[in-house]
């Protein structure tokens, strides 16, 4: 369904009120799903999509809404399988949403501490490390968006707002379409071979 220069992804449960998962995708991208490596509907929704690009990684983004009331350790091995796949396919990755995985408390409560090292052990990291969901009676980090991309500069946070229970969180990268190799600017070169050029030359070196 196009919505203005977006495109709109979702994925349903049909068998469950409400819920679902959804990606807005601008159409300047070159897009396909990836259904085979969508987590099982019993434990969880999810859904991925692969972005295309021209002489560069593509990317892989993924949203994950995983039911609080569902075994933590099914989807953790769930989960890895599909961490490990996605790994090998050496790619960038972006897999967010929520998660229902308190990792302020990954020291005390082994499940949470085995999630975590699913996502260190496929070469991914959390970018957010604060609560997003905050209560007076509690504080817990269960939304987040994790990456294995470190070379580009990425900007992540957490917005203050009351506009749902849980705080909005956000992720920022620069991601250039690129250009194809079929339209590179071509470049001449001048070969000069003579004795007074090599000096000169030499000079501007030095």
């Amino acid at each position: 369904m196009p919505l203005g220069d977006y495109s709109f992804y979702h994925s349903d449960i049909s068998n469950r009120k409400g819920g679902s998962v959804a990606l807005l995708i601008h159409n300047s991208f070159n897009v396909k799903t990836r259904k085979d490596v969508n987590l099982s509907n019993s434990l969880c929704e999810s859904l991925f999509i692969e972005i295309l690009l021209p002489n560069k990684k593509n990317i892989i983004v993924g949203i994950i809404y995983r039911d609080p009331n569902k075994a933590i350790n099914d989807f953790n091995e769930n989960f890895n399988e599909c961490l490990e796949k996605l790994a090998s396919e050496n790619k960038n990755i972006y897999i967010m949403g929520d998660f229902n995985v308190n990792l302020l408390n990954h020291n005390a409560v082994n499940s949470i501490n085995e999630f975590l090292n699913i996502v260190y052990n496929n070469s991914l990291r959390p970018l957010i490390d604060k609560p997003t969901r905050i209560t007076t009676k509690s504080l817990t980090l269960i939304d987040n968006i994790f990456t294995n991309v470190i070379s580009n500069p990425i900007y992540a946070g957490i917005i203050y707002s009351d506009i749902t229970d849980h705080l909005p969180i956000f992720q920022i990268t620069n991601v250039s379409l690129g250009q194809s190799i079929y339209n590179k600017p071509t470049k001449s070169y001048v070969c000069q071979t003579d004795s007074s050029f090599l000096s000169s030359f030499k000079r501007d070196l030095s």
